[in-house]
């Protein structure tokens, strides 16, 4: 078998102590997360004859959003979005900690004005705080233009975003959509820029994947895609420093087991991107959740 044809390779490693590690590798150009989350779940619950528990995946999404066959340029179309933010120098990772009443905090003061009655969810609040101590971090370092902003970059998933379309967990497929979310004011200091417009500002750029994208993608194909990306890079030509985040925290991976318990930790091993990213992922231990930061080290050196 060619080894480009290999949709995913697995590892299990066991350790003196009796513990064992299971690394999965998926090609992306086929699915996203959400497809991985369901290929491990489906799997755990196999090794106990939990038929029930399998279901059967839903491949409906590309007759939603077609594309003309051997089309590779979007993969192609991200990287070099990101391209003018990639970093040359040596990085580092560090883990940071979460647990549940450091999170209700930064819930409450990340509460956006207007919208008391709606909370901030976890990845709102504490993108925002992560956000605020990479601008710190960032006027710091001086790596460009102080006058330009710096800007979140994430992904947003689409099968949440439209409750009309014929999408659950079980759809297969790349069904997500990058946004960004930009610094409201470079001129403002870190001392001025609350957690609550930060996080407005990250709410507001979720919210542009909304019903009319969805239908342009849907009855315009990836020409409507690729006029999404264009608006999106040159929004991102105006900008700084980028951070990317991406949320891993609602997709049950910290409840797959195989037959030794639930995971201790689930982590991102390899990260490809060579621009500052973090990856929010819930833990079964006391800890709410945690962020890994692979930060360049003059970076990770300022950060706040």
């Amino acid at each position: 078998m060619l080894e480009s044809a290999r949709v995913t390779n697995v590892q299990a490693s066991t350790f003196e102590c009796g513990g064992i590690a299971i690394a999965c590798c998926l090609r992306h150009i086929y699915t996203d997360l959400n497809g991985v989350a369901n290929f491990l779940k489906a799997w755990a619950a196999a090794t106990f004859g939990d038929r029930s528990a399998v279901r059967a995946p839903n491949v409906t999404a590309p007759t939603l959003f077609p594309a003309s066959p051997g089309e590779t340029w979007i993969h192609d179309a991200v990287y070099a979005m990101r391209a003018p933010f990639a970093f040359a120098e040596e990085f580092a990772r560090k883990r940071l900690f979460f647990n549940p009443d450091s999170v209700k905090k930064l819930q409450d003061e990340a509460v956006i004005d207007g919208e008391a009655d709606r909370k901030p969810t976890r990845f709102e609040s504490v993108s925002a705080c992560l956000w605020r101590s990479f601008i710190s971090a960032s006027l710091i370092n001086k790596r460009g233009d102080d006058s330009k902003p710096t800007v979140l970059f994430f992904p947003v998933n689409v099968r949440r975003r439209e409750a009309d379309l014929p999408l659950d967990e079980q759809s297969m497929g790349n069904i997500v959509l990058y946004n960004c979310a930009k610094q409201p004011d470079p001129e403002l200091t870190t001392d001025s820029l609350s957690l609550s417009l930060l996080a407005q500002k990250i709410r507001e750029g979720v919210r542009k994947v909304d019903s009319g994208v969805i239908a342009r993608l849907r009855f315009e194909g990836s020409g409507a895609l690729k006029l999404i990306l264009d608006e999106l890079s040159e929004e991102l030509g105006g900008c700084g420093d980028m951070l990317l985040i991406s949320s891993w925290c609602n997709f049950g991976l910290s409840d797959v087991n195989f037959g030794r318990g639930k995971p201790v930790w689930v982590v991102r091993v390899f990260c490809q991107f060579n621009v500052l990213a973090s990856f929010l992922i819930k833990t079964t231990t006391p800890f709410g959740f945690f962020s890994i930061l692979p930060f360049s080290l003059f970076t990770l050196a300022n950060l706040t």
